[in-house]
């Protein structure tokens, strides 16, 4: 008598898909295994230095675990803390990370898709490249602008209100940004340079292209508020010192009292209440001039 062997599954499945399934169950099972396993406390240690090396923000992770979406298996974080350049500490209640379908990685230059939820502060959602052209694809959501470094682009300017944008934005092959940026702020204000006061604002829209052989090409840059109606078009031109970039803008102002007459004449701009008026503006954009 010949004692059959072991043949697991044997009655329950065909033998032609015995074996298939058998085999794949058991590579769930590695992989589940593995994800089980995997060192995050050290990934999330690699995580807050490499961001504070590229952007300069540090992020703290404390809970790091894997997590299964819709759109697929990554990485989310609960509580993150990050710090800013200029030291600003924010509580973000979630942040979701994971490998992006790019090609970008078989040339070295991973794509990460984020989804960063800060509750209060707003939420940004898209797609990181990392990389020589590095950059970001994506929406903001209701941001808090007092959080971005536009004084880095534009010394002397802050803002205050809350934006809603849609980026696509890389590094050119000269190492400049290249791309399109379109967006819409809200219930805010300006403080911009040869400004003495913030200017407050119900609307800001602004529509920018990047790159080519300007730094930037304005379509649409608008402001409407209780204060001043301004519009601009024009371009940016190229500088190798941030705020040296020369302007070569149409602007056409209109205050809607006489609270910034003063303000505008200080600035070579004679504009009464009521009516518009056309200027151009040049000089840069640390110290811009009006005529």
């Amino acid at each position: 008598m010949v004692a059959r062997g072991l043949d697991p599954g044997a009655g329950l499945l065909p033998r032609s898909v015995r074996w298939p399934t058998l085999a794949l169950l058991a590579g769930v099972l590695t992989t589940l295994f593995a994800i089980w396993i995997f060192p995050y406390g050290r990934l999330a240690r690699a995580i807050s230095d490499r961001s504070e090396a590229l952007v300069g923000v540090q992020i703290e992770l404390d809970d790091l675990a894997p997590h299964l979406g819709l759109s697929g298996l990554g990485l989310a974080a609960t509580n993150v803390r990050a710090t800013l350049p200029r030291g600003d500490a924010l509580l973000l209640p979630r942040v979701f990370l994971r490998p992006a379908l790019s090609l970008g990685w078989l040339r070295g230059e991973p794509s990460f898709a984020v989804d960063v939820d800060g509750g209060g502060l707003g939420r940004v959602a898209g797609e990181i490249a990392v990389g020589a052209h590095g950059g970001f694809r994506g929406d903001l959501d209701g941001l808090a602008l007092a959080l971005l470094p536009l004084d880095q682009a534009v010394p002397g300017l802050s803002m205050e209100g809350r934006v809603t944008a849609a980026v696509d934005v890389a590094t050119g092959d000269a190492g400049r940004p290249e791309g399109t940026l379109v967006f819409h702020a809200t219930e805010g204000n300006l403080m911009g340079p040869g400004l003495p006061i913030a200017v407050p604002f119900a609307r800001f829209e602004g529509d920018l292209a990047l790159g080519g052989d300007v730094f930037a090409r304005v379509a649409k840059l608008e402001l409407d508020g209780p204060m001043l109606f301004a519009s601009a078009t024009g371009t940016v031109a190229l500088a190798e010192v941030a705020g040296q970039e020369a302007l070569d803008l149409a602007l056409d102002v209109r205050p809607a009292g006489r609270a910034l007459v003063p303000v505008l004449r200080d600035l070579g701009i004679d504009a009464q209440p009521g009516q518009t008026t056309r200027l151009a503006i040049t000089g840069t954009l640390a110290r811009p001039t009006f005529r």
